[in-house]
């Protein structure tokens, strides 16, 4: 009978949304998220310039060369160097503050502003830092002309926004009915070609307490014209983010209920969620219960086959969530409850009881299981301290655990050579498998020298932890 009901109801809140023009989202460029990513790039920051390698980055380059040293950018590098941490969103809250016009840019008064914290321990801009701010920004896109600069790109905007749509087009939004308990309803989704790998969800509410759902989603790659391309990856980015504006209220709700375990669990995997970006304890709430979400409906839909899913299910694990698996399988009492638990929130006190049982078998269960998964090297070809010829041809390492797309290799340090390697050439660098990464140099090596390099989670100084720990040190003959 339950199941009679659910279906009646997910085909009445089905019609609904597609008799529903806002139903269906659709993503657009916006020229504040355009001008606010030409700033940060400008500073130099090395996590704002992650943009993929396309024309349009040359011409934004190009332009905006001669104003590197414009007052904007100097007080944004000053106010960003004074803080204790780097706030990623701290983009996207500049971009959704401010409004542009016929007169220029201003702050956005209808919205309650996000960028405007009390103090500037959290990474937040203070009210007065805002004002500055926007009166320099302001200054800045009237000297640069930056209205012309966006309007001469708009057949490229445009070509962004279609590619991007046809991942868009693919979100069920009647599960999001069916699993929250509200009708889906993104406002914005902003794609912003120069935010890179950089994604994020963006929860507005104005003076009347109307609520906005929006999320920003980067580029990473791009194709042979030049445009950026959209694919699987980029729909879990977006289901991931859109989860994160039904998620997170959910989660403020029970922040004081969750706080204790929250804290404790960040005891043990607190090294490996902020080697991932995720600041505090608090990330085990928000993160870990939208992973939750965003994976019950990978599994509702039948996005992945069960390899594909394991996979993700592993590289989740591997960032500090190492319950995940075992929580989706909790989550099998939702689903077979439906009648006690209509939506999600309802199952929410659950969890925090599932996470106490995860604080438990800590040191039984998780702690060795988090140590199984963590990846190490099982040979490297040359061996480590091997004397070579100098006309070595390949650099192979095997590893433990599947790698493929999170391992880098860099430089020990300058007292080494570093390997002549190829530059974006899949066919002379490439992963065999997911456990070996193969390299062709493209030159020979030196006589007698010392070459040396390391494995590591990504190129960024920044953030820079290492998830291989293991240097890779030869000698030539």
């Amino acid at each position: 009978m339950k199941n009679i009901v659910r279906t009646v109801l997910i085909t009445i809140a089905t019609f609904l949304l597609v008799n529903d023009g806002s139903a269906q989202p659709k993503g657009h460029v916006d020229e504040r998220f355009e001008l606010t990513m030409v700033v940060f790039r400008l500073t130099g920051v090395e996590t704002f310039t992650y943009a993929p390698e396309m024309q349009y980055v040359t011409d934004v380059d190009s332009y905006f060369a001669k104003f590197k040293n414009h007052e904007l950018i100097e007080y944004v590098k000053r106010t960003i160097h004074s803080r204790n941490i780097l706030n990623l969103y701290l983009p996207v809250d500049l971009a959704g503050d401010i409004k542009i016009t016929a007169k220029g840019v201003a702050l956005n008064d209808a919205w309650n502003l996000s960028c405007n914290g009390p103090d500037s321990s959290s990474g937040t801009w203070t009210k007065s830092e805002l004002k500055e701010y926007v009166s320099l920004l302001d200054k800045f896109y009237k000297e640069t002309r930056f209205h012309s600069f966006f309007v001469n790109h708009s057949d490229f905007y445009s070509k962004v926004e279609a590619n991007a749509n046809v991942i868009v087009s693919q979100i069920d939004t009647a599960w999001f009915m069916d699993f929250f308990g509200q009708r889906f309803d993104m406002s914005n989704i902003w794609i912003v070609p120069l935010m890179g790998t950089h994604n994020f969800m963006d929860r507005r509410v104005d003076k009347s307490g109307k609520i906005y759902r929006n999320c920003a989603l980067g580029t990473t790659r791009t194709d042979s014209l030049g445009y950026p391309t959209f694919d699987s990856r980029h729909l879990r980015t977006l289901i991931h983010e859109v989860c994160h504006n039904y998620n997170n209220p959910i989660c403020e709700k029970n922040e004081d209920d969750f706080r204790q375990v929250c804290d404790t669990l960040f005891t043990f995997v607190g090294e490996s969620l902020t080697s991932e970006h995720y600041g505090g304890p608090m990330s085990i709430l928000y993160e870990g219960l939208n992973r939750a979400c965003e994976y019950s409906y990978y599994m509702d839909n039948q996005i992945f086959d069960k390899e594909e899913f394991d996979r993700f299910i592993r590289m989740e694990e591997g960032k500090g969530f190492i319950w995940l698996y075992e929580m989706l399988q909790y989550m099998e009492a939702f689903r077979a409850n439906r009648e006690l638990f209509p939506t999600f929130e309802q199952f929410v006190p659950h969890l925090k009881m599932f996470l106490e049982q995860v604080v438990e078998k800590m040191d039984d269960y998780y702690l060795p299981k988090m140590k199984s998964m963590q990846p190490f090297v099982v040979a490297a070809f040359p061996a480590n301290n091997a004397i070579v010829d100098t006309t070595l041809q390949t650099v192979e390492i095997l590893f433990s655990k599947p790698m493929q797309g999170y391992m880098w290799v860099g430089a020990v340090d300058s007292s080494y050579h570093a390997l002549p390697l190829p530059v974006d050439d899949y066919d002379n660098i490439y992963w065999l498998n997911e456990y070996h990464y193969v390299i062709h140099l493209t030159e020979p090596l030196k006589l007698h020298a010392r070459y040396g390099f390391r494995v590591r989670r990504a190129p960024d100084s920044t953030y820079g932890w290492p998830t291989v720990p293991y240097d890779l040190i030869f000698e030539t003959k």
